[in-house]
């Protein structure tokens, strides 16, 4: 699973290829309210709150220019946090590890 670092970093690229409103303090507090996503989990909050401007525009997005799309913004990935959740169970990582270390492969 992807540390706090590189949940941000994660964050931090994908939100690059949209339009958003995001500082840095609020990359920091969408990866640690992202703590326990994979990077695959990540990629789809990222998504999730990149459509979410969208959604609030409902029937009027055929009349809003696209540089009048609202940017993404923190609300939008809290509100994405409820709809994507992690995939990986809180103990199965470590649970892994364990059979890793017992039945892995030993160089």
């Amino acid at each position: 699973m992807p540390d706090f670092e590189m949940r941000k970093g994660l964050l931090t690229k994908l939100m690059g290829k949209v339009k958003h409103s995001l500082s840095s303090a609020d990359l920091a507090t969408a990866a640690r309210l992202a703590e326990g996503y994979s990077c695959s989990d990540l990629t789809a909050l990222a998504r999730d709150a990149a459509m979410n401007p969208i959604r609030k525009l409902g029937s009027r997005l055929v009349d809003v220019p696209e540089t009048d799309i609202p940017p993404v913004t923190l609300s939008d990935i809290k509100d994405a946090l409820t709809r994507v959740r992690r995939s990986v169970p809180p103990g199965a990582v470590s649970k892994m590890e364990q059979w890793n270390e017992r039945y892995g492969f030993q160089t």
